[in-house]
């Protein structure tokens, strides 16, 4: 992933060349409120009402606060929007909580090169996690996602334990993924196709040489990796 998705950014993601995005405001403590009569005062207190919180799916994490605060921007363009379980597209019924394949500029031109329908699965595809799916008609539909990270994606300077690393470590296997609270707002027209991606402890050693698999956490606002399994 690195650089080819959306850069790190403490409080919100680079959102010029996308139409949806999401910041991260710090905690708001839990006062008691009142009625307000002025429109700045409802204004700031819908501010509040927008800001949702987000837990972390991953049950192997050793990482603590996973869990982030995110306000998804243009807020009101997106809350107009309706909800929905799930989606279609080309003929396949995708759900929130199901992994994906997502193109990307590098995929698109693969397929324009070699003139193919769709992109072989050979890493260049992201692959992200449904979160939240919200649609203004059957045209505009967009989902919420987590960010798997492959391992060669690791950035500089990333903790793993009390090592700074970068990438692809020698424990990595071949179809291992790392998922990260990383979120983002994509246009599902984007998803090539379902992706099934296990977590460790759902797996035999055998299977892990064919499934794509997960058994790290990643922190994306800290860049600091999980435990192995069995390792903490």
């Amino acid at each position: 992933m690195g650089g080819r998705k959306r850069s790190r950014c403490e409080k919100t993601e680079n959102s010029s060349d996308h139409l949806f995005y999401i910041s991260y405001p710090k905690p708001i403590l839990q006062t008691k409120t009142k009625a307000y009569k002025t429109p700045s005062q409802r204004n700031r207190l819908s501010g509040h009402e927008r800001i949702k919180l987000q837990r972390f799916p991953f049950t192997c994490s050793s990482v603590e606060n996973l869990d982030l605060l995110y306000i998804v921007e243009p807020g009101t363009m997106w809350q107009e929007m309706t909800s929905y379980k799930s989606f279609v597209l080309g003929g396949m019924k995708y759900y929130r909580d199901d992994f994906v394949f997502v193109a990307n500029e590098q995929t698109v031109k693969c397929r324009k090169l070699t003139n193919e329908s769709e992109t072989t699965r050979d890493g260049q595809e992201w692959i992200a996690r449904i979160l939240e799916v919200r649609a203004s008609d059957e045209t505009h539909v967009y989902a919420r996602v987590h960010w798997m990270y492959r391992p060669d994606d690791l950035p500089p300077g990333t903790s793993d334990g009390t090592k700074k690393i970068q990438g692809r470590q020698s424990y990595h296997e071949a179809n291992e993924l790392i998922l990260s609270n990383h979120m983002d707002v994509i246009d599902v027209m984007s998803v090539s196709g379902p992706a099934k991606v296990k977590e460790w402890v759902e797996i035999e050693g055998e299977e892990r040489k064919e499934d794509l698999f997960c058994r790290q956490a990643y922190d994306w606002r800290h860049s600091r990796l999980s435990d192995l399994p069995g390792t903490s």
